[in-house]
């Protein structure tokens, strides 16, 4: 149930962050994946990119809401033993993902 509020977590900050972009420009992506053992999760948006890492601090600047939203996510991952990024696209944006361990009796052999 956790890593849900975690994924609508970085889908509406995507939606925020292209709130300022022409409503044409506006792209959300998800992904799913399953890579080394892990099951990987990607929000990709068409945004303004990101300026610096939002897990360095504790909390964002975020016009509306809190800013804690980033933090929470990074706990909630981090004690299910993954681990969560986010990075600047080449092609403008951002790419927010986790990983997840999968179970051992889901991996692939």
């Amino acid at each position: 149930m956790l890593t849900g509020q975690v994924l609508l977590n970085l889908c509406f900050n995507a939606v925020d962050e292209m709130a300022c972009c022409a409503p044409g420009e506006r792209e959300l992506e998800i992904t799913t994946s399953v890579r080394d053992g892990e099951a990987v999760l990607t929000v990709d948006d068409r945004g303004r990119g990101l300026l610096r890492d939002p897990f360095a601090e504790s909390f964002t600047s975020k016009e509306q809401g809190s800013g804690i939203g980033l933090a929470l996510s990074y706990r909630i991952i981090t004690r299910q033993h993954g681990r969560i990024w986010a990075e600047r696209r080449a092609g403008g944006g951002s790419r927010f993902g986790f990983a997840l361990p999968l179970a051992v009796e889901h991996r692939p052999e």
